[in-house]
């Protein structure tokens, strides 16, 4: 993968597939730009997909600096000459994707986001006992058990507390497997510091057009986003896949690829 040294923040390692409308593909915290072999190989025939290794992910390097997560998607742009783009997000990337867009609303084409998250949003969900998983996780953690980590985010953000063992294909199962796995082994837990961002009371300034998809059986605080954003922008669609949690790419990728390749034939004719 080709090397992007950004002054003052460290590199990003990035690849671009095909050729077309540019389209960047932002992945989530647990995964890394591999997330998205799928896709890039359904649509490299059409678009010019560009995926990239956040900061403090993948073969990207970890950065001890407060900084803007937006900032390396443009130096990113403007190094590949992409005047605007379309953007593709999951969890952690669907946030940086809705913060570039309501910074600078000229670069982006459009967002389609998935499992999205959003700097800022901080639901009051009512809830029963807290599943022992996540407290089985956060010791884990704690106690820098890289397999204890690895198996609580798989029950809690690839299967879903609601959903099944059978619903998780073996191969993208352990392949998020790996990738978390990798991550915790070449980078700090912690992740990078972003700035104190507060998109919630900005969303409304996003003006592109915007889909969001995500699995029945997400995370309360997505599903929460999910509707706000339903009811707080003006959303194209918002789709929820059944038999899925946080990451509908890897668990469906045929029915993702459907979706999204048709979107972005449409946003960009």
């Amino acid at each position: 993968m080709p090397t992007l040294e950004i002054d003052g923040l460290g590199r990003i390692h990035y690849e671009v597939s095909g050729q077309g409308p540019a389209v960047f593909f932002l992945h989530s915290a647990l995964t890394d730009s591999r997330q998205w072999v799928k896709q890039i190989a359904a649509l490299s025939d059409r678009f010019c997909c560009v995926c990239y290794d956040l900061i403090g992910s993948g073969k990207s390097s970890d950065s001890a600096k407060l900084f803007d997560p937006a900032d390396s998607l443009f130096a990113l742009m403007d190094y590949l000459k992409a005047s605007r783009g379309h953007l593709v997000g999951s969890s952690v990337g669907g946030s940086i994707a809705l913060h570039a867009a309501i910074r600078r609303p000229d670069r982006i084409a459009s967002l389609f986001l998935a499992g999205t998250g959003m700097f800022g949003y901080e639901p009051d969900i009512e809830s029963e006992e807290e599943p022992p998983v996540y407290r089985e996780y956060e010791n884990a953690l704690s106690a820098g058990n890289i397999e204890g980590v690895v198996a609580g985010a798989e029950v809690i953000w690839f299967q879903g507390l609601n959903g099944s063992v059978a619903d998780m294909p073996e191969g993208a199962r352990r392949h998020f497997a790996a990738m978390n796995r990798e991550r915790l082994e070449n980078h700090t837990w912690q992740g990078p510091t972003y700035m104190d961002i507060d998109d919630a009371r900005a969303v409304s300034l996003v003006t592109v057009p915007t889909m969001v998809v995500i699995g029945e059986d997400d995370t309360a605080y997505c599903q929460s986003l999910a509707d706000f954003l339903q009811t707080n922008l003006s959303l194209e669609a918002l789709h929820r896949i059944p038999r899925t949690a946080h990451f509908p790419n890897l668990t469906h990728p045929e029915m993702f690829n459907r979706l999204l390749g048709g979107w972005l034939q449409r946003v960009s004719s």
